[in-house]
Order: structure tokens, then C-alpha cells, then sequence
């Protein structure tokens, strides 16, 4: 089961986790986001954070809920990866992770820059942020708290997402990330 998006939680975007208490966000990526930082931060194993949350939410509360199925009276939740907004949300916050841990370095300027360029120009860049306001700022919080203090250019600031690669161009256009082909990206993409 997934929760229905369009509907807001009866006791809002919370998690209850036996170790931290309430985790709380604006939204259920923020909720995520912050239970996946919890653990790695109290260097816990990380798990499955988006399921175990709209795990929980469904057990309490099915009728905000759909798809799923019930086995040994727990809900069993699938997580939609064909979903592009959560995908891209997901993406953004392993991104984050990786950083944080230092797994995951930042490219040039100059990099960043001619693969903003490259973006800016596929056809395959799709506006992915959906929702409200508070999820918008919330997106651009994290984007900028990932980018700390890089320049970004004018072109790079108006980057949207990747349906090829599902994640925030903005922010990986900086990322130093393994070159990957895929047969649905255009023949001009820097991951190619």
C-alpha cells in the first residue's frame, strides 16, 4: 500500500520510531529524509526508511491508503519506483547521504557548468517538484544545503529533473558521479 498523496495524514507527516520518538516533517520525502539522517547519525543500520514509513502509516490508517496487500495482518507496502517525483526525491536524498558521508565528491565549475549547458538543452528534462509551497522550499533547502556555497550559474539554477536518470539536475550536474549509458538518454548527455 502507498498513501494517497492527494490526502493529508489525520495526524500529519509523522513516523513513530522506537529509538528517536516522532520523526516529523512536512511531507513524507522530509519524513524520510529525516529518519534516514536519524540513523545514520546515531550510526545505525539505515534500512528501508520509505517503506518502513508508509509501512506504518497504512497499518494505522488504510483508508488514506491504496494497492497493497495484507500478510500475517501486516499491510505489506510497494514502494512505486515508477513514481518520477518520489524516484527523483529518493535520488536527492541518497545524494545528500553520499556527500555527507564524503562518498561523494563535487565536480569543477567549469564542469558543472558545460553539463548544466547540456541539460538545459535535452528534451528529457521534466519538472518533477509536485505539492505544495512548504514541499517546494523543502526541495530547495536540501538542494542548496547539498550544494553549500558552489556557484551555480543562471542556467544551472533553472534545471529541473532527469527522466532518464531520475534525479535533481541541479544539483547532480556538480556531483562527480560514474558516467553510465543508458539507451534512453540523448547521444549528447554527460553521463554518456
Amino acid at each position: 500500500m502507498t498513501p494517497n498523496l492527494n490526502l493529508y495524514p489525520p495526524e500529519g507527516y509523522v513516523f513513530h520510531d522506537p529509538k528517536a520518538g516522532d520523526i516529523v516533517g512536512g511531507n513524507w520525502p522530509e519524513v524520510i529524509t529525516k529518519l534516514r539522517a536519524y540513523r545514520i547519525g546515531a550510526n545505525l543500520p539505515v534500512g528501508a526508511p520509505e517503506t518502513e514509513v508508509y509501512e506504518q502509516f497504512c497499518r494505522l490508517n488504510p483508508s488514506h491508503c491504496h494497492g497493497g496487500e495484507l500478510v500475517n495482518g501486516q499491510v505489506q507496502v510497494q514502494v512505486k519506483r515508477g513514481d518520477y517525483p518520489m524516484a527523483v526525491m529518493a535520488w536527492l536524498s541518497l545524494a545528500f547521504t553520499k556527500v555527507n558521508r564524503q562518498k561523494l565528491g563535487f565536480v569543477s565549475k567549469e564542469e558543472a557548468a558545460r553539463r548544466a549547458e547540456l541539460c538545459a538543452n535535452c528534451p528529457k528534462q521534466q519538472v518533477w517538484k509536485t505539492g505544495c509551497m512548504g514541499c517546494h522550499q523543502n526541495i530547495h533547502l536540501l538542494v542548496d544545503e547539498l550544494l553549500k556555497g558552489r556557484k551555480e550559474t543562471a542556467v544551472a539554477k533553472g534545471l529541473q529533473g532527469c527522466s532518464v536518470y531520475n534525479e535533481d539536475t541541479r544539483a547532480s550536474v556538480h556531483l562527480d558521479q560514474v558516467e553510465d549509458e543508458r539507451s534512453a538518454a540523448p547521444k549528447f548527455c554527460w553521463r554518456c
